[in-house]
């Protein structure tokens, strides 16, 4: 039997959102009461920010900038990203959870939360370089866009 089926939502609210953001979001695929208290009450988006990443011109792949934590889960490990360690492609936007990985020709979007991604399609085989940008709005929807603008000369 499931004692969580006699919980009220409030109470399954309350213990669901003492998860880490990982783990919270993984609880949203064991039942549908989970999934729909997480998604009602908005459980994954007030969670802070552990960090930031920055590409500098220098290094060839971008870094994980944040204060000292005592926490065991290391945000900044991204090998779960195909290629990563190859070093070549960069985190090339972001937008609230998610990250749009990969270097002008490839692309891939990420949830280091979750850790799962997803190849963009193979619109980027003709050989042209692309600047990306992800838009990404969970609030009113579970879908995001990938915006792609040919590189061309600048104009002064």
């Amino acid at each position: 039997m499931d004692h969580t089926e006699a919980l009220r939502d409030d109470a399954l609210a309350a213990i669901l959102g003492r998860l880490q953001t990982h783990d919270l979001a993984g609880s949203r695929c064991v039942r549908r009461a989970w999934h729909a208290v997480v998604d009602a009450r908005r459980l994954l988006l007030p969670h802070s920010a552990e960090g930031i990443f920055a590409n500098y011109n220098d290094h060839h792949r971008s870094q994980f900038l944040a204060r000292p934590s005592t926490s065991c889960v290391d945000h900044s490990n991204l090998h779960f990203l195909p290629n990563y360690t190859e070093g070549h492609r960069k985190i090339a936007d972001h937008c609230k959870v998610l990250l749009l990985y990969g270097d002008t020709r490839e692309f891939f979007v990420a949830n280091p939360a979750t850790r799962r991604w997803q190849r963009l399609p193979g619109a980027h085989d003709d050989g042209e370089c692309r600047e990306a940008y992800l838009a990404f709005d969970p609030a009113a929807s579970p879908h995001y866009e990938v915006f792609f603008f040919k590189k061309g000369p600048f104009i002064t």
